[in-house]
């Protein structure tokens, strides 16, 4: 649960995020969150930890589609020399 000062504090810092926080990568936009909200007198430093987690989290997810596709790819390519090999031969 949230309290009161942590919900207003999230109120005042939308326009920011919308305007300078967003165009930053994950790591600095996280630090800059934490360090808004640290200033405003509530911490927010979990929030920071969570939102850098769901990152790393999507990074892998990214890494691992790619993996697969690459797999696809060299299956595909096998499967395509092997029919090359069937007609030559």
């Amino acid at each position: 649960m949230m309290g009161p000062g942590r919900k207003q504090a999230l109120r005042r810092f939308d326009p920011l995020d919308e305007m300078f926080i967003q165009p930053l990568s994950g790591t600095a936009r996280a630090m800059v969150r934490a360090a808004f909200v640290s200033a405003d007198g509530t911490v927010f430093a979990q929030t920071a930890m969570r939102e850098r987690a769901a990152e790393q989290a999507l990074a892998a997810g990214y890494l691992a589609e790619h993996a697969a596709e690459g797999v696809l790819r060299i299956t595909a390519a096998g499967i395509e020399y092997m029919r090359m090999l069937a007609r030559a031969a």
